[in-house]
């Protein structure tokens, strides 16, 4: 449940009262010891309990109060109206007696004269007086003959905070350093004034402070801030999870004087500033960015990832205006991203946004920082965010609070003469769940800049030596490259044409070493993962050729390489001699597609279409294992299986379906050309338009184009990738339907997927010339 604001009942009536004399209160016995912290004590049982389960406190605010303390708080018979106070030299405690105690150890106390008494071992001094105990470690306690009225800003804030909470919290202005400025910058504690106040609401995972401050005079510096206004920004799905900071103010045009009215502010409704790869970026956050836009002189624009980086000439106005919220910035360049301009003073810093946008790992994707947005306040003027992670004076001093907790914010609005104040951190749902135990979202391993624009889709391969993953790619200069798992490209190898189809791996020497197989429109390719060619490859033909297909009929590694021309099918053993006996070597009407082969009920098929419509279904020697008299109009989708048949589909949109003895049947798709079908571990696909069918169940895509969906089988799991290649966006599905979290993602390129150390590895194109490799 959201914080619902602060308790700011009677203020203004209270505020518009005149000072008159008063009677001294119990706090001001503990004021006149100047002390700088203080707690007053609503139920102690309940806070004592609550403070010594909340693992931030303990750690963070470990010494407030302390075991002597606590033994002391619960010797006490009553449970409210407890003061206790902290000075540089000692605590004091102040409480009403209460007559009818029989039971604690303070029934037969002294009255109105210095003595002492011993709780747990420790030594307590007290003093009564009219109806008050007086309570320190300190021996040289008495009672103020009179109270000075240099407490009113203390006074002033006290009236604010709620006693239905356990506690509250009062922080004067060293300890308002110590503690918020032990998170937040200096330069915004500085704004707090002389005392804070704080209803104190721990939970075991989550501590939340609500209260008050006094705003500094009209003299002195302030915050640019505004009355509350809800949390409607969506500025977290733009700010990187790395983030170090963020500062967010709502804006309205009064904010600023008139003498220094900027022509480009009449849009604008909130200004940000974050820190990201060491660069600190701002955000206009506009209501028509596209006119905002227009008060930057442009002088170039660059294209990164589909998006585009306007480098700007550099304009005094908008570094003045950012110097208002205390931010020098001089940008020299805009990354506009909806309703968002993003300044950033290099522009390589905005490429690292813009990817971490597309590659969903912004704020807006964690959820254990949505947690910290549900348990703060939900309406704000200004939030300051901190990452707990990046704050290196804070990991070095608590490094399993940062660990553990992640965040901190601190949310300050302005009402009267007070600041309203909420302070939240917390570890996320569950007990001991760590608020960042990884990044979540996909994260991005490295980008390859490819020498030129890629030819090949990337391709993960295995190394032999450590089993982890590799990628192979071909650019539009006929080289191939193998880069490592770390990102570095360990070589390159120029070959005499484009690759043709898919590159296998094998084992040809059946040690476990794996080399590459593949052919170019006029040879086939055999190299080890040095980039050296293998004996006795490449084999050159004179006539173009397929595609490669490699048979491993009982997967001992007894490899047959089925190179074929368009009339012409050629069998090759691993050494690249031609297999003797298959019959169905010569195809006069013409190849559809390289024979493939199928396992059926533990029985072999080779098959593939011929160009006037014949299917051929052969043995492993190539005879005729199921002789069809039928013609098909084959459309170009893949003949594949499902469920112990042969499948294909036609340009009629029929689906037939051949069994291991011949029986067809058909049924229609009940769709239109044109359409991409597939099918893997008996789970079809079929993409049609904007609809995808997905084991039988329907997706509605948004409407695009769409390029053909690739299945993989990862593990023991399967996904389906599909390409928006009009809005570079790749989706990925499960085998249920479901989209995967954090997708779509933008790519330019249908993508490969495999796994290592149990998560998945994603490979894609981000330019033509730009590669990523990623896991999640």
């Amino acid at each position: 449940m959201r914080l619902l604001g602060f308790s700011f009942i009677s203020i203004l009536f209270l505020l518009g009262c005149s000072h008159k004399e008063k009677t001294p209160e119990p706090v001001d016995y503990l004021l006149s010891k100047e002390p700088s912290l203080l707690f007053q004590i609503h139920h102690k049982d309940q806070f004592v309990n609550q403070l010594i389960n909340n693992d931030f406190w303990k750690n963070y605010f470990k010494y407030y109060p302390n075991q002597n303390v606590q033994n002391l708080l619960h010797s006490l018979p009553q449970d409210n109206n407890i003061w206790v106070a902290y000075t540089h030299d000692g605590v004091y405690l102040s409480t009403s007696i209460i007559q009818k105690d029989s039971l604690s150890p303070w029934k037969n106390i002294s009255v109105e004269k210095l003595d002492s008494l011993t709780i747990e071992d420790k030594k307590w001094y007290y003093i009564t007086q009219n109806n008050q105990l007086l309570i320190s470690s300190l021996k040289d306690i008495s009672f103020p003959k009179s109270i000075e009225s240099k407490y009113l800003d203390f006074h002033k804030v006290a009236k604010t905070i709620s006693q239905e909470v356990p506690a509250n919290l009062f922080l004067a202005q060293k300890k308002n350093k110590e503690f918020i400025g032990g998170i937040f910058p200096e330069n915004l504690v500085k704004n707090l004034a002389s005392w804070t106040a704080w209803d104190l609401f721990l939970e075991k995972n989550t501590l939340r402070m609500s209260g008050s401050s006094l705003r500094p005079a009209d003299s002195l510096p302030q915050l640019p801030l505004v009355k509350n206004k809800k949390k409607t920004s969506d500025i977290y799905r733009i700010i990187p999870q790395t983030f170090q900071e963020i500062f967010y103010f709502s804006f309205e045009e009064g904010l600023i004087p008139t003498e220094f009215y900027f022509d480009f502010q009449q849009d604008i409704s909130s200004v940000s500033f974050f820190s990201f790869q060491g660069d600190s970026l701002a955000v206009l956050q506009s209501i028509n960015p596209t006119e905002t836009l227009r008060y930057f002189t442009i002088l170039k624009t660059d294209s990164f990832q589909g998006e585009s980086i306007y480098n700007i000439e550099e304009f005094s106005d908008i570094q003045s205006f950012f110097s208002i919220f205390g931010k020098e910035l001089q940008p020299k360049y805009i990354y506009k991203n909806e309703e968002n301009l993003i300044f950033s003073q290099k522009k390589e810093t905005l490429e690292g946004l813009i990817n971490a946008i597309q590659m969903k790992q912004t704020l807006s994707e964690r959820k254990a920082f949505e947690n910290l947005q549900q348990k703060s306040s939900s309406q704000t003027s200004f939030i300051a965010i901190e990452n707990l992670q990046k704050n290196s004076s804070f990991v070095e001093k608590f490094p399993s609070l940062a660990q553990k907790y992640g965040y901190a914010s601190l949310q300050i609005s302005p009402q009267d003469e007070f600041y309203l104040l909420t302070f939240t951190t917390t570890t996320g749902e569950g007990e001991g769940k760590l608020a960042i135990p990884q990044e979540e979202g996909i994260e991005e391993r490295f980008q390859i800049t490819l020498d030129k624009e890629a030819r090949t889709l990337p391709k993960f391969v295995t190394n032999h030596r450590t089993n982890k993953r590799e990628v192979v790619i071909q650019d539009i200069d006929n080289q191939l490259y193998l880069i490592g798992n770390d990102g570095k490209i360990l070589w390159k190898r120029r070959l005499d044409a484009p690759i043709v189809g898919e590159i296998f791996q094998v084992d040809l020497f059946q040690n476990g070493f794996l080399q590459l197989a593949f052919n170019t429109e006029h040879s086939l390719w055999v190299i080890d993962r040095n980039g050296r060619e293998v004996a006795p490859f490449p084999i050159s033909y004179k006539e173009a050729i397929l595609p490669l297909q490699i048979f491993d009929y009982e997967r001992t590694k007894d490899y047959r390489f089925v190179v074929c021309s368009q009339n012409q099918i050629h069998l090759l053993d691993k050494k690249a001699n031609p297999i003797k006996g298959f019959e169905k070597s010569h195809v006069p009407n013409g190849l559809g597609e390289t024979p493939k082969h199928l396992r059926i009920l533990g029985k072999d098929f080779i098959v593939f279409p011929e160009k006037e419509g014949t299917l051929s279904i052969l043995h492993r020697n190539g005879t005729t294992r199921i002789p069809l008299s039928q013609k098909f109009d084959f459309s170009n989708n893949p003949i594949t299986l499902y469920k112990d048949f042969i499948t294909f589909t036609t340009r009629s949109n029929k689906q037939f379906y051949i069994d291991g003895n011949g029986g067809i049947r058909s049924e229609s798709l009940g769709i239109n050309m044109p359409y991409f079908f597939d099918c893997l571990k008996d789970i079809p696909v079929i993409l049609s338009g904007n609809i995808l069918l997905l084991n039988k169940k329907k997706i509605e895509l948004p409407f695009a184009e769409y390029d053909r969906p690739t299945l993989h089988w990862v593990g023991n799991r399967f996904l389906c990738s599909v390409i928006d290649t009009q809005n570079n966006k790749l989706y990925i599905f499960n085998s249920k339907g479901d989209l995967l979290p954090y997708f779509p993602i933008f790519s330019i390129s249908q993508a490969d997927i495999t796994s290592e150390n149990g998560k998945l590895l994603l490979t894609f194109l981000k330019e033509k010339n730009i590669l990523s490799v990623s896991q999640f």
